[in-house]
């Protein structure tokens, strides 16, 4: 049989690389092999791609929405703690402050019968006489001074060369500052 009569015929063992020889009128001729024919994509892949492109703009916006939810839950959580921390720090001042710094003024103040002033807002001066009249005699003086100057949730400790001011006003600001920062 001849090869020529085969020769229009698929072959299965040919992966289409190579060039084809075929006989014509008894001489072998090189024949490069015909590119393929592309098929035009099925309504199956055509779907498939539609499908796959809406989920990939699905992804894409709900990465933008969770990104969002993520700030604007940040947001909400700065506001509701700063309004927490404004409610309760001039009500912890009010409550604590005095104790606070009846505990910490003979560590602070100076022996040796030194005068020292503390000067605060009238309420807190008022519970920083009583616990000055309640503690034990301190080594040294001390007058309270009610005094408008210092504000609300602050008091100003002096003696002759040097003092110390305690200021939950300013705590509270620094403290939402670090807030923020965060």
């Amino acid at each position: 049989m001849s090869e020529s009569i085969f020769a229009s015929l698929p072959r299965f063992d040919d992966d289409g690389s190579h060039a084809h020889v075929t006989l014509h009128g008894g001489e072998p001729t090189a024949q490069q092999p015909e590119p393929e024919a592309q098929a035009a994509p099925s309504e199956a892949e055509l779907e498939l791609a539609r499908t796959t492109k809406a989920l990939k703009e699905t992804l894409a916006s709900l990465e933008a929405l969770k990104e969002q939810l993520r700030q604007e839950s940040s947001r909400r959580t700065e506001e509701q703690i700063s309004a927490l921390a404004r409610t309760l720090f001039p009500e912890l001042g009010r409550a604590f402050l005095a104790e606070e710094i009846m505990r910490h003024l003979p560590d602070l103040i100076p022996g040796g019968g030194v005068l020292v002033q503390l000067r605060a807002e009238p309420e807190l001066a008022a519970q920083i006489e009583a616990l000055v009249a309640d503690s034990k005699p301190a080594s040294s003086p001390i007058e309270v001074i009610e005094d408008e100057a210092p504000g609300p949730n602050r008091v100003s400790v002096s003696w002759h060369d040097g003092g110390v001011d305690f200021d939950f006003a300013t705590l509270l600001e620094a403290c939402l500052a670090q807030l923020k920062a965060a």
